[in-house]
């Protein structure tokens, strides 16, 4: 997950910012709405936080330059490519990720349509 804005936000009048200067900007989170797990996802560390319940939001909040969030880059490429979005340059490589499981429940007994799919979904997860 990368850290972006708008580039009209004022997040990007320093050239690169640091973990503690990241805390004073407003932050946009999901919220994880889950029947077990209710909690948020992203960094949490922003001392001004809206939590929404889906991506469409978050990016709705963003566009006009009301907050910053951390998203997977997959989900914003052609946002970023057209310059719609931008990457927050952190200074030390501060980075987020969010852990994914795999799960089959019968492995030995899968088909190949299953097998195919489990290898092309790992592929795919390591870039």
């Amino acid at each position: 997950m990368i850290p972006v804005s708008v580039p009209s936000h004022p997040i990007f009048k320093k050239a690169q910012v640091n973990e503690f200067e990241l805390k004073s900007y407003r932050q946009v989170v999901f919220r994880d709405f889950g029947i077990r797990a209710q909690r948020d996802a992203g960094w949490l560390e922003s001392e001004q936080r809206w939590t929404v319940s889906h991506f469409f939001t978050s990016i709705r909040l963003i566009r006009p330059g009301l907050v910053f969030e951390f998203l997977p880059a997959n989900w914003i490429n052609w946002e970023l490519e057209q310059g719609l979005l931008k990457e927050i340059p952190l200074a030390g490589g501060f980075s987020r990720a969010i852990p994914m499981y795999l799960m089959q429940a019968a492995r030995g007994t899968a088909g190949p349509a299953t097998k195919e799919l489990t290898a092309l979904l790992i592929n795919e997860l390591k870039k």
